[in-house]
């Protein structure tokens, strides 16, 4: 049996790991071993499926088979090209009933690390995180915008804030000292006018239209947390000592 033959498969495996959504969504972090080992695992199981089938059609005697095999004198090519249609057709099933987003959403809670699946939660349940930078800045809001991708570190995030301050030298207390709620009702507020008896409000919405998203570079991100108003009134009534 020529050896050759099992190109086909690999690369019917080559095209379901590099097509279909789950695998794809991790593929560009894959070393060439990694690539390799993968295309031919799939590729192997292609063939074993295209074996049993084509050993199944084969007592059914059919007139095309019987005219393939007078046709075709290498053996196990038939079953070789055969894989190939299987993993094209099993890819195209996998791609119509896989959504993208959930693939690397799966992929990124099984292989990312704890930032990231904090970041994920936050920005899917609108939760307020804290943000302290190496400046001993900080920001609470809420996150717009997250560049994840599976096994891959991200890089930056953007997120709509609001509040923003620092942390003190000494016990690295946070202090607030921009509100932008406030910011927010005072636009609120301005922006209102009467023409001809008419009332024009233009309330500003909390989001990337506000034009108040900041865009944080991981590399300056010390810690991440959840953000409660009523804990953080509560540990500035407690006084820290030495």
């Amino acid at each position: 049996m020529p050896f050759n033959i099992f190109i086909v498969p690999l690369i019917a495996g080559y095209v379901f790991i590099t097509v279909s959504p789950y695998h794809k969504a991790k593929f560009d972090i894959y070393d060439g071993q990694r690539l390799v080992f993968g295309a031919a695992l799939w590729g192997f199981l292609f063939f074993v499926l295209a074996f049993i089938l084509a050993h199944v059609l084969h007592g059914l005697d059919k007139p095309i088979i019987k005219a393939w095999h007078k046709q075709i004198k290498t053996p196990y090519l038939g079953i070789s090209i055969f894989s190939f249609g299987i993993g094209v057709f099993i890819t195209g099933i996998v791609r119509l009933f896989t959504k993208k987003q959930k693939a690397m959403l799966r992929n990124i809670l099984v292989h990312n690390d704890a930032i990231d699946k904090f970041l994920l939660d936050a920005y899917y349940f609108d939760k307020l995180v804290c943000i302290t930078l190496t400046n001993n800045k900080v920001y609470v809001g809420y996150p717009s915008n997250l560049f994840l991708s599976a096994n891959r570190e991200m890089k930056s995030l953007s997120l709509i804030p609001l509040y923003s301050g620092f942390r003190d030298d000494s016990y690295k207390n946070i202090n607030f000292t921009i509100d932008y709620y406030e910011i927010y009702n005072n636009i609120y507020e301005n922006s209102e006018s009467k023409e001809d008896d008419e009332v024009v409000i233009n309330q500003p919405k909390l989001d990337k239209s506000s034009g108040l998203e900041v865009a944080i570079p991981m590399s300056q991100v010390i810690s991440l947390n959840y953000f409660e108003d009523s804990i953080y009134e509560e540990s500035k009534k407690m006084t820290p000592t030495i």
